[in-house]
């Protein structure tokens, strides 16, 4: 591995250099569908430098807080954006090169900032591309697409975790499978979180890691390497549900209008509520980034329309019991045509 990573997102090249092996460790384990050995175009679409040091503060111009939210303050000068986060860490973007730099003594705030900053910047250019993220888990059983599209503290990893017991199933995404402009549902397998409690079967532990977040604790994390399942690709159906908790025994599905499915695709597709993103990564000052942002927007919007032509909608309300949830789910809606 050296002190260099390469990752290929869908023809989205990105390129990991850092002095810190564990740091790369976890960013290969975080991202471990997408990693290549070898960079094959000249020059990768994405650089970025992650350094475990104190930041380097001097770097930062004299210059007013563009904008500051709880979790950093933000400079901008010209194509470069300085993000200072509270002493802890540093971060300088330069969009014209498209080429970050992390700085952080702590290695778990290197982490953070690192796999977020990657997200967002890949992120944007898939959406430029067509490729959009949309809030939810995604399996596929009996070649039938099912994405779960359910609020934060919804469900979604839980149940996620319950479908990929069975070793017929294949992951697209345990949060963020990609759709694209026409419609069609594509893996996006990227690390796997476990909630307190949740465990995945037959997965080799040489691949658990742990990740303590600044403002939501600790997290225990799984490279997909260490889970037996195949990642997900052609299907015949596209089911959506949405899931809806419901405090007592069994489940019950019900069917859901287009238009009622078309509200939450609206607001985990279209908007991207709950998305694994950085806002000042994602979000750029001008006005040639307000067309791209517009033309993120109208594809969003094109591709949520065609998902839901393409698919059978539902609500599903979830009881208590996640492994039961999971047998009616998949005796109702998954099962051989």
């Amino acid at each position: 591995m050296g002190n260099h990573l390469y990752f290929n997102f869908y023809g989205v090249w990105a390129h990991v250099d850092s002095p810190c092996p564990e740091l790369l460790q976890r960013i290969e384990l975080d991202f471990s569908h997408f990693h290549s050995p070898h960079l094959l175009p000249k020059r990768p679409h994405y650089q970025f430098y992650c350094e475990k040091s104190a930041p380097p503060w001097p770097k930062i111009p004299a210059l007013a807080v563009s904008f500051q939210s709880p979790g950093s303050m933000t400079y901008d000068r010209g194509t470069k954006r300085y993000n200072d986060y509270y002493g802890k860490a540093l971060s300088i973007y330069d969009y014209e090169m498209e080429e970050g730099k992390i700085y952080a003594k702590d290695l778990e705030r290197l982490h953070e900032i690192s796999y977020l900053m990657i997200l967002s910047r890949v992120g944007k250019r898939l959406d430029m591309m067509g490729m959009h993220k949309v809030h939810a888990f995604g399996i596929i059983k009996n070649r039938t697409a099912l994405l779960g599209i359910m609020p934060m503290k919804g469900g979604k990893s839980t149940h996620f975790l319950e479908f990929i017991k069975c070793p017929k199933v294949s992951i697209l995404s345990d949060d963020t499978p990609l759709v694209s402009r026409m419609g069609k549902v594509l893996p996006f397998p990227i690390r796997v979180g476990l909630e307190e409690g949740n465990r995945i079967d037959a997965v080799n532990e040489a691949f658990v890691y742990q990740l303590n977040r600044q403002h939501y604790g600790k997290k225990t994390l799984v490279s997909m390497k260490g889970i037996p399942n195949p990642v997900g690709g052609d299907y015949d159906r596209l089911i959506l549900i949405k899931g809806v908790r419901f405090n007592g025994p069994g489940c019950e599905i019900k069917k859901l209008s287009k238009w009622s499915m078309g509200i939450e695709l609206f607001k985990f597709q279209v908007i991207g509520w709950g998305l694994p993103v950085i806002f000042e990564y994602f979000w750029e000052s001008g006005v040639l980034d307000f067309a791209r942002k517009s033309k993120i927007a109208l594809s969003r919007l094109l591709a949520s329309i065609l998902l839901l032509w393409r698919s059978k909608t539902y609500t599903v309300f979830l009881g208590t019991d996640p492994q039961k949830n999971v047998e009616v789910i998949s005796e109702r809606l998954l099962k051989h045509e």
